[in-house]
């Protein structure tokens, strides 16, 4: 029986206790702090999948929010062997689009060999981007959307009851 790739895909508010009752298309209201975390390793998703993730990263900052200065700001995180934050809340490709697709589509760094569990992405987030000398806004829900290949989501379910995550949802995305 062959493997199956698969993404997990984590949503997480981790402030005080709130759900999103609006459907998506209604999303453009919502202003918050989002912060992607992404297991960017080649070697588990392979060239093809990554662009998928890419994508679809545009697409939810494109077209289920507005980003700008006062409104959506966008931070992003990329682990596999090691965790690099590519730009925090408060930086250019944040709050404009544009730039952030540009930075997507042209800068984004592919890593081959291991990937490690997305705890500590999601304790930079915690820690380093929901800040805010890095642009987080105490007055916004800070959310995480991650990315992570499936063998590590047990580790990183864990990492998220850890940082008391108020609500969390995982769905899984078959990629063919």
């Amino acid at each position: 029986m062959g493997a199956v790739s698969m993404i997990f895909l984590c949503i997480a508010i981790v402030t005080a206790p709130y759900v999103f009752t609006q459907k998506v298309e209604d999303l453009s209201a919502c202003n918050v702090d989002l912060t992607f975390i992404v297991d960017n390793n080649l070697s588990a998703f392979g060239v093809d999948k990554l662009k998928l993730v890419y994508d679809f990263m545009e697409s939810i900052a494109g077209n289920n929010f507005t980003m700008g200065v006062n409104q959506t700001r966008v931070a992003l995180v990329l682990y596999s062997g090691e965790t690099i934050i590519q730009f925090y809340l408060g930086d250019p490709p944040s709050t404009n689009l544009d730039i952030f697709k540009d930075f997507i589509d042209n800068y984004m760094v592919v890593r081959t060999g291991s990937t490690s569990p997305g705890n500590q992405a999601l304790d930079y987030a915690r820690e380093i981007i929901f800040k805010q000398y890095n642009g987080d806004r105490p007055d916004y829900q800070n959310v995480v959307v991650m990315f992570m290949y499936n063998w590590i989501a047990p580790y990183t379910s864990q990492s998220l009851t850890e940082t008391k995550c108020s609500y969390s949802i995982e769905n899984e995305y078959r990629m063919h």
